[in-house]
């Protein structure tokens, strides 16, 4: 799985948290610094977090070794809201998954719960005392 897969959405700080609260129609906090913020929409996404790491995969065309310099984040299927085009009618996923990743577990994980919104969901503009 590379990089690319995980690198949908760049935003960072406030854009980041701005457009996170936006999304999930909640007050802006800082929740991509600050646990206390950030932690209950981990949970409540059901977000599983992958620390720096390098790991292995076995055959396909990307097959050896790859590092991971980064936090990865993904946001459980059960809880998203975008549709997913490829779904399998009766299988109840909630829609595509959302990937994240960041140089902490938060912004990887705020930036996963963007991602899951779909494509269109991952620009933002703060208001501009918040810029």
């Amino acid at each position: 799985m590379g990089i690319e897969l995980w690198n949908k959405c760049a935003l960072e700080g406030q854009a980041l948290d701005y457009r996170v609260a936006e999304l999930l129609g909640i007050d802006a906090r800082p929740f991509s610094a600050d646990w206390a913020a950030g932690g209950p929409l981990v949970e409540s996404n059901q977000i599983y977090l992958q620390p720096p790491t390098t790991e292995h995969v076995s055959g396909g065309p990307n097959a050896g070794w790859h590092k991971y310099p980064f936090w990865r984040a993904t946001v459980s299927a059960a809880v998203r809201t975008y549709p997913n085009p490829n779904a399998i009618p009766g299988l109840r996923t909630g829609g595509c998954v959302g990937r994240g990743m960041g140089s902490t577990p938060l912004v990887a994980a705020m930036r996963a719960i963007v991602n899951s919104f779909g494509p269109d969901a991952m620009s933002a503009t703060p208001p501009a005392g918040e810029r």
